[in-house]
């Protein structure tokens, strides 16, 4: 099962509405996939899944102008998500992880905390900390450093 034919099951199963912890153990979901999933379960706080590498834009929005299209068409996507916990997580993969966590960051404005293994985090915290500061992240900093 794909996380589009999960995502479709979400949507239309009963008191998916209360939901607040998901956990999709063999799924690579996508920022896209990300966004859907928060958009269509307005309680849910948590999110366990694997987060596909390159998967960081929904279609050919140029980069430096990406979060700020992400801003003004989700923002506030979910005033309740907070948490991704990242499966399967390995050093190679922390510039995606980083920039998806960023966006969602900028669309999620109680979004604070990547779960990843614990000797990923310094790593992951320096990466966040210089995308905060530089383009095109910048003008969302005080969003982004909740993740640091």
């Amino acid at each position: 099962m794909t996380c589009g034919n999960i995502f479709n099951a979400l949507c239309t199963a009963p008191s998916t509405a209360i939901l607040q912890h998901l956990t999709l153990f063999h799924e690579q979901c996508t920022l896209g996939n990300i966004i859907s999933i928060v958009s269509a379960l307005p309680s849910l706080v948590s999110l366990t899944t694997a987060i596909q590498g390159s998967a960081t834009r929904i279609g050919l929005i140029p980069e430096n102008e990406y979060p700020g299209i992400l801003y003004e068409k989700y923002y506030p996507l979910s005033n309740n998500f907070r948490v991704v916990r990242v499966l399967r997580a390995e050093y190679s993969d922390l510039g995606d992880l980083s920039t998806v966590a960023m966006q969602i960051a900028v669309v999620c404005p109680k979004f604070m905390y990547v779960d990843l293994p614990l000797e990923l985090r310094e790593e992951f915290g320096d990466k966040a900390t210089w995308s905060s500061s530089n383009d095109p992240f910048k003008p969302y900093g005080d969003a982004l450093r909740r993740l640091i």
